[in-house]
């Protein structure tokens, strides 16, 4: 059955005049609703990293491609403004491999994605300093990468001291190759990178001790 049009019949004729449909004026994005999107978009961003992550730990065949995923979802966070969400969800990826014996094959995948993503990231960096017609860029890329490695060696510095001695390994390991796969590193950072490596030199565990110093 066809829809009924909005018709009005006029008084001494047979005409049906149109009845004109007001326009309803948008509603402006309040503070509520600005929060609410951000939520979602940030909710977004996690799940798109616990996705890469999932992947990530079945083969390295597809790392390549999950590097290009991460950086591409760093810039999406960048330019929405959540720098910090994305850093945030970050670590809680980590957190879910600190856990896993060193006999797993499963944590030294994810080990490798983060080296490699991480080493993607400090040679962007470099090529776009070395550019002196993308100043702009390379102040933003810069910014972006330091902001992001700063928040994950500090996220991992705290699990040093972590009872589990898995938690231990997985720390000593993931900033060992933090320090290698990075082409360059503030200074400050680095000192703050070698002397909490060096607490674990003398760790109970030999695993440990080794990871410390490799």
């Amino acid at each position: 059955m066809p829809p009924k049009k909005n018709t009005t019949k006029t008084k001494g004729s047979g005409k049906v005049a149109k009845t004109k449909k007001t326009a309803v004026p948008a509603k402006k994005p309040t503070a509520k609703s600005k929060i609410e999107d951000k939520n979602v978009q940030a909710e977004e961003i996690h799940d798109s990293l616990a996705k890469i992550f999932q992947d990530a730990q079945l083969s390295m065949a597809g790392h390549k491609k999950q590097i290009v995923l991460l950086k591409n979802l760093l810039q999406t966070a960048h330019k929405l403004d959540l720098d910090d969400e994305f850093n945030l969800s970050f670590c809680k990826m980590i957190n879910k491999i600190l856990p896993i014996k060193r006999t797993e094959v499963v944590g030294d995948r994810i080990v490798k994605l983060i080296a490699g993503f991480v080493n993607s990231l400090s040679a962007e960096s470099d090529e776009s300093e070395n550019n002196v017609d993308e100043i702009e860029q390379d102040s933003e890329i810069e910014t972006v990468f330091s902001k992001f490695i700063y928040t994950v060696v500090r996220h991992l510095s705290r699990g040093l001291d972590a009872k589990d001695k898995n938690v231990r390994y997985r720390v000593c390991h993931l900033l060992s190759h933090l320090m290698h796969n990075m082409t360059s590193i503030d200074d400050d950072l680095y000192k703050f990178l070698f002397s909490n490596l060096l607490t674990r030199v003398y760790d109970k565990e030999p695993p440990v001790r080794l990871k410390a110093v490799t």
